[in-house]
């Protein structure tokens, strides 16, 4: 085993002892670990532990230097900038400032949009490229290709950031109309615009049964809201509204199927069959449907109480009117036992009035008093007394 020349472990023993002893041999040790590691933190921990020391002159002079070094090496615009944050008045101030407005623009080139040239331009509305990133805003304005790659994705973040990238582009209103039909639009405006074709037929009493495809190149999001009107063709059926909000994406041109909960909106006629076909509007009562469809959700009634509620908006039903809706047995062709009694009637009253409207103001309200004799339920009969 060799041993340790001690000559060496001396001269060390003495280095360490003189260290302790003499503060001039501290600060001859500190700083040449410091320039060992020759890196900004380094010179910068000197001078923050001995402002006064003998070597603090050049270690804030190498400090500032390796700083640019690195700065240089990443040459950008934020690295840049850390720089002249730190060094202010630095000797290689001027130089920043230069290589910011450089890189900045750089920057903007490299990303190609108008935003990114815009924020050269507030920058530096005088600088030295100034008047070539002028000219790349009107050019990259009229730029078909920009709008083609949104148009190739097709996705709602494609067309958001092609927006925010290309302000005051020509296409930027066809943009904002193909962006709004992705996030969503209202059937009736969609079939105005020609945008899609429906074809709506009757399903029974709780449903419309639809067929809809787009007839334009983007994706649509269709939107069928509370209180859509579906106008029967024929005069005998009923018409339906909506009674729960639907939506449906249209991602090719193919037809899609869809089944929309509804609800009848005329109490006389026949019950809509498959043969019976609609076309469709806004409802006149849409504004009010809108406000009892939330209600009835929360209450989750069955449908005879939703179908009472639905006729007192569409009709203004009395209680005499919402007796046309019975139940019958299949070997039964006529009759049948009344399906909307006082009970439902009543539910269906006190929604109404729990979805902000004035249940007074309806004719049903004249039938109070005979509502609340066929009674059973305390809640209910609490509540057409608390009204009376």
């Amino acid at each position: 085993m060799r041993m340790k020349r001690p000559g060496i472990v001396g001269a060390v023993a003495v280095a360490a002892i003189a260290a302790v002893a003499f503060p001039r041999a501290r600060d001859e040790l500190y700083w040449l670990w410091v320039t060992a590691a020759d890196s900004p933190d380094g010179y910068e921990s000197y001078v923050s532990a001995r402002p006064d020391g003998r070597h603090a002159g050049e270690a804030r002079q190498l400090a500032e230097e390796r700083t640019w070094q690195a700065v240089v090496a990443a040459n950008t615009a934020a690295a840049f900038l850390s720089y002249l944050d730190k060094y202010p008045a630095g000797r290689y101030a001027e130089a920043g400032h230069q290589k910011v407005e450089e890189s900045t623009w750089n920057e903007a080139k490299s990303r190609n949009t108008v935003k990114s040239v815009q924020i050269y331009l507030t920058r530096y509305p005088r600088g030295r490229f100034s008047r070539e990133a002028a000219a790349n805003v009107a050019a990259l304005r009229k730029d078909e290709n920009m709008f083609v790659r949104a148009q190739q994705q097709g996705t709602e973040q494609a067309w958001e950031a092609f927006l925010e990238d290309f302000p005051g582009h020509v296409r930027t209103e066809a943009a904002r109309r193909i962006l709004r039909d992705i996030r969503g639009r209202d059937i009736v405006d969609l079939i105005q615009e020609g945008k899609i074709e429906v074809r709506a037929q009757g399903s029974g009493i709780e449903t419309v049964s639809l067929r809809v495809r787009r007839l334009v190149p983007d994706p649509v999001l269709v939107r069928i809201p509370v209180g859509t009107f579906f106008v029967s063709g024929n005069q005998s059926a009923q018409n339906m509204v909506a009674t729960e909000a639907t939506v449906q994406r249209l991602e090719t041109i193919e037809w899609v199927g869809l089944s929309v909960a509804a609800a009848c909106a005329n109490r006389p006629r026949d019950i809509p069959g498959e043969d019976d076909s609609f076309r469709i509007q806004r409802s006149p009562k849409q504004a009010e449907l809108e406000r009892l469809m939330p209600a009835l959700e929360k209450a989750n009634v069955p449908y005879p109480v939703r179908q009472a509620a639905v006729w007192i908006v569409t009709d203004d039903a009395d209680y005499e009117d919402l007796g046309i809706l019975v139940s019958r047995s299949v070997t039964g062709p006529f009759g049948g036992a009344r399906t909307i009694q006082e009970a439902e009637a009543a539910q269906a009253m006190k929604i109404y009035s729990e979805a902000g409207m004035d249940i007074t103001r309806k004719a049903i309200w004249r039938d109070r008093d005979e509502i609340l004799r066929g009674l059973e339920d305390r809640e209910l009969k609490r509540w057409l007394h608390q009204r009376r």
